[in-house]
Parts: structure tokens; C-alpha cells; sequence
């Protein structure tokens, strides 16, 4: 993607290609694509895309969840750690 060579496909009914939009810059792409029978290409068809990798300064990337999650695991330990220290005395 992004270098203007053809990119080969798999399957055979149903076609995957598997795209990191990491290596491309964000913006606007258009990909055009075609299909081989073993005797003819298919036509061209041209489809939009817009990329938009966002990382973790602009507020994509890591998943807030996450921390939220990391802070409550934490805050559970520190309550578990202050109830067995207070039963032991």
C-alpha cells in the first residue's frame, strides 16, 4: 500500500488484504483494485479511504479504560493490603 505496486490478496470466494495504516501517513487514499481468473483481469474499481492513526498525544492510541483499570486494581490492593494489616493488630 502506499507505493503504487500492486499488493496480492488471499482467497479464493472471499479476497483479505491486511493493511497497517501505521506506515501511512493520515489523509486521504485511494486504493483501486482488481481481480485475476486466471485468464482475465477484472476491471478496475477505485475506493476512498481516509487514514487517521492517532496516537496517544491526541487522545487515541491507548485506551483510557485501561488506566482505569490499572488505577481501580491498584486502589483494590492498597484496601486489601490496609484491611490485613489492621486485623492483625
Amino acid at each position: 500500500m502506499g507505493t503504487g505496486l500492486w499488493q496480492p490478496a488471499v482467497g479464493t470466494t472471499v479476497w483479505t488484504y491486511s493493511w497497517n495504516t501505521r506506515d501511512s501517513p493520515n489523509g486521504p487514499v485511494l486504493v483501486t483494485v482488481r481481480a485475476y481468473d486466471g485468464e482475465d483481469w477484472s476491471v478496475y474499481v477505485t475506493y476512498d479511504f481516509q487514514v487517521d492513526n492517532r496516537d496517544a498525544v491526541d487522545g487515541g492510541g491507548t485506551d483510557w479504560t485501561l488506566w482505569a483499570l490499572i488505577a481501580v486494581v491498584l486502589v483494590v490492593m492498597v484496601v486489601a493490603l490496609w484491611f490485613l494489616l489492621s486485623r492483625r493488630e
